[in-house]
């Protein structure tokens, strides 16, 4: 093989990897965690600035960055069941 050939070869392998990889969805598979954030907002009407539901970390600023889609899938798990909740996870 020459360097021409080899790194095309590279080049496919690689673009296959990622192609794979972005075919593949991300799932976050914590929904419970996911769920109680969403019922501490519901309950609170105040999105957390700080942890406050990992003991070991309690009280470090956090960002809930998904916050409305946790408060939506726990009034939908609230509302229809956790198998309603599922649903509505992202499936990005």
């Amino acid at each position: 093989m020459n360097g021409r050939t080899l790194a095309g070869a590279g080049l496919l392998g690689v673009s296959l990897l990622v192609s794979m990889k972005m075919i593949r969805p991300i799932v976050n598979p914590d929904l419970g965690w996911h769920l109680a954030l969403g019922r501490y907002i519901a309950a609170t009407g105040t999105v957390p600035d700080t942890e406050v539901l990992t003991h070991t970390v309690a009280g470090v600023p956090t960002v809930a960055h998904e916050w409305l889609s946790q408060l939506i899938s726990f009034l939908v798990a609230d509302t229809f069941g956790v198998l309603g909740g599922r649903a509505t996870r992202s499936r990005r």
